[in-house]
């Protein structure tokens, strides 16, 4: 009987209750139908975050947690670590932009603030200049540029990495 009624769950598109539902305590009728419904609920809300997470297409995931603070990462005057942490620039969609030299975090920092941003359910989607490029030019020729910009629309935090490499070459004559 419980594998029949967990392929009616299934059939039902209730994953959540097919996996938890044995763990719900029965006191009262309702008790036991809202806790049924709460598990279906978090397990829709973890799954539409990792849905989230994944479109964002993050190269590494990355998370304030694991940041450290340093002084050699420039960030604008005025920028605080709550308002960047609190992700208070969204609301007023404003642009952050993160220099210093190769190793200060602003990789790190820009995903861990993205990250949390689809963890709060927001849109973000992440793009290095490169694959950003590759990805307009070929949107381009094939004729999709105009809906692969709708799609960017939606997106409420754009995460831009700008990936710099310096070669240099030595003048033989001098």
């Amino acid at each position: 009987m419980d594998e029949q009624i967990e392929q009616m769950m299934r059939t039902l598109k209730l994953g959540g209750l097919a996996k938890e539902w044995r763990s719900v305590e029965y006191m009262n009728p309702e008790q036991y139908v809202t806790d049924l419904l709460m598990v279906e609920m978090r397990e829709r809300e973890a799954n539409r975050i990792n849905r989230m997470v994944k479109t964002a297409g993050f190269q590494v995931l990355k998370t304030l947690d694991d940041f450290e603070w340093k002084s050699d990462l420039e960030i604008f005057v005025g920028l605080t670590r709550e308002y960047m942490e609190d992700l208070q620039f969204l609301a007023p969609k404003e642009n952050l932009v993160f220099m210093g030299a190769v190793g200060t975090g602003k990789t790190h920092l820009a995903t861990a603030l993205a990250l949390k941003a689809c963890q709060e359910g927001r849109w973000v989607r992440f793009f290095t200049a490169p694959a950003l490029a590759n990805i307009l030019l070929e949107k381009n020729r094939r004729g999709t540029l105009n809906n692969f910009l709708g799609t960017l629309k939606k997106v409420e935090l754009m995460l831009y990495i700008q990936i710099t490499f310096l070669s240099y070459t030595r003048n033989p004559t001098s």
